[in-house]
């Protein structure tokens, strides 16, 4: 069943935000420097910092995963998760 109300769903958010917040912002942004700007030494330091916030996203979600099947309590992805999590509820 899909978390659609209450604490489920909440935590499907929490976990939304996390990865477009502290994920994303080191794991994407790299990609997008050494595999599509094609500036992994011109961007050095950059990826340097990606380094360090990526492991430190990663690390949380390990050890989230470490003792659950998911990262949240809902069971399967749920639909909203589909949807970003800046996207306007109507």
């Amino acid at each position: 069943m899909a978390a659609t109300t209450g604490l489920p769903r909440t935590r499907v958010f929490e976990w939304l935000f996390f990865e477009q917040y502290s994920h994303e912002p080191y794991i994407a942004v790299a990609r997008n420097i050494i595999s599509h700007l094609h500036e992994k030494k011109k961007q050095a330091a950059r990826l340097a910092q990606c380094r360090e916030g990526g492991e430190r996203a990663l690390g949380v979600m390990e050890k989230r995963l470490a003792g659950h099947d998911w990262l949240t309590d809902a069971g399967r992805p749920s639909p909203i998760s589909r949807c970003s999590p800046i996207h306007r509820w109507r």
